[in-house]
């Protein structure tokens, strides 16, 4: 054993700069999956410490109407904190840029809503001075921007002119995204009236946020409330709810980047059993030598499976602490598309996982052209026609294609929400593969059958490059 290792290690050193470049193919596709995971456990942990900031309150009741007494009633009876929102959409008008107009979420507020988390605006005491009520509005910051709006000017909405007193940067459970499909302008609840914007073919939504004093259980007062007065046909929702819909959602996008992660890896190990492939078929006088000298099979493979395993080994160490790089810098790119603050912290957990699913698939493809090896006669020391060509079908070659597939099929298994989607991945992988490879063969065949013979010197060699003893033409378009 400790001749293996001596002797991977000064075989090595023509063709180490060689081998880490190789490596390399595969450290992107670590990364990846370092990152997304790493990102979604951060994300996960962020949703469940600020679930309540998602929705600023217990309980939301919403309808399109205004509340039936006895449904207002019925509320009141709730107890605890409450607060009244109306919303709708409308044009605000801007006078200093030539009267343009905009389509905006108008919403009116009152009763200390958000009762969970806080208005980020600029000036900071803007939410203040809006729940002290008269003309004024907080208006979203990007909006302001785009139509030259300062704080102290003025907008209309409806038949009103509003000043504005503040820049809106961030509402609690909305995130960037939403903004940008509707600004958001808040108003206080009791000028709304004054608009004149309530009037019939209006699409107004009332909405009641509840935070409970007592013990009650959101997801009870929901089926009563919906059991109750079922005719009214309410939209409530809660905390949890909120926060369901949300890592859904995630749990998605999630599913779907670490499916693209994976295929990176995938073709990065590709990449490497075609560079060890090339240093293999380089070392075959190497191995005879060894082989001559009294080394048996099993110990020339050592020789280079050791040097297999080290080069998944700095792959996959090397990928991970740049997928934790990347992580760290994830939560600034995406902070605006989020309704929560995500904070950053290393999973150990999830970096091993994913340097040692990067070593595995590294080490099962990189097994292909090594197990050639075990096949080198001491004879092709002295004659290169006796290196191993092929022959029969090694049973071992197709073990590790068995546990390439189920790797495979393991992996997409896992990421998908349901069997289907995971076969429908795996199926088309196998067939773009498929595909790939028939091109492959279609083009070395092309390029044997209709060399222009007449063609320059130049053009000739490279296209008999396609189709000679060892071309790698089937690797290249597969990876």
């Amino acid at each position: 054993m400790n001749f293996i290792f001596k002797m991977a290690w000064r075989d090595s050193r023509a063709s180490r700069r060689r081998l880490l470049l190789a490596s390399s193919s595969i450290e992107l596709g670590i990364a990846a999956l370092v990152a997304i995971a790493s990102f979604n456990d951060n994300l996960i942990t962020s949703i469940d410490g600020q679930a309540k900031t998602l929705l600023g309150a217990d309980l939301m009741v919403q309808t399109r109407a205004e509340f039936s007494e006895p449904l207002a009633e019925e509320l009141a009876q709730l107890g605890g904190q409450q607060a009244n929102e109306i919303a709708l959409s409308t044009m605000v008008v801007f006078p200093q840029a030539e009267n343009a107009t905009r389509l905006a979420t108008l919403r009116a507020i009152e009763g200390g809503y958000p009762f969970y988390g806080e208005f980020v605006t600029v000036p900071a005491d803007a939410p203040a001075r809006l729940a002290e009520g008269g003309r004024v509005a907080i208006m979203e910051e990007t909006m302001m921007a785009q139509y030259g709006v300062d704080v102290g000017e003025e907008v209309k909405l409806g038949t009103q002119f509003f000043t504005v007193i503040g820049a809106l940067q961030q509402v609690p459970g909305d995130s960037m995204a939403v903004a940008m499909l509707s600004p958001r302008v808040f108003v206080p609840f009791e000028t709304l009236a004054e608009t004149d914007l309530l009037g019939p073919g209006s699409l107004v939504r009332h909405r009641r946020y509840i935070v409970f004093d007592d013990d009650s259980e959101p997801l009870q007062v929901e089926r009563r409330l919906r059991k109750e007065f079922n005719e009214e046909r309410l939209a409530i929702d809660t905390v949890e709810e909120r926060k369901r819909e949300l890592g859904g959602a995630l749990r998605n996008v999630y599913r779907f980047l670490s499916l693209v992660g994976f295929v990176a890896l995938f073709l990065g190990a590709i990449g490497v059993a075609s560079a060890v492939h090339v240093h293999i078929r380089q070392k075959i006088a190497t191995v005879a030598v060894l082989r001559c000298l009294g080394a048996s099979s099993q110990t020339a493979f050592g020789v280079y499976l050791v040097q297999g395993l080290a080069l998944g080994l700095v792959g996959a160490l090397a990928g991970a602490a740049l997928g934790v790089v990347v992580q760290v810098s994830l939560p600034a790119l995406v902070a605006g598309s989020l309704p929560v603050d995500v904070s950053f912290e290393i999973v150990w957990r999830v970096v091993a996982k994913g340097a040692t699913a990067g070593l595995v698939i590294c080490g099962l493809f990189t097994l292909l052209p090594l197990l050639a090896v075990r096949r080198v006669s001491p004879l092709a020391a002295i004659r290169a026609d006796v290196a191993p060509t092929g022959g029969r079908f090694d049973p071992w070659v197709g073990a590790v294609y068995v546990a390439i597939i189920l790797v495979v099929v393991a992996f997409s298994f896992q990421q998908a929400p349901r069997w289907q989607i995971g076969a429908g991945f795996v199926g088309m992988l196998a067939g773009s593969f498929l595909v790939l490879a028939g091109l492959g063969k279609a083009v070395a065949w092309a390029a044997r059958r209709f060399t222009p013979k007449r063609a320059p010197y130049v053009w000739r060699q490279g296209i008999a490059n396609l189709h000679r003893p060892n071309n790698r033409t089937l690797l290249l378009l597969l990876a």
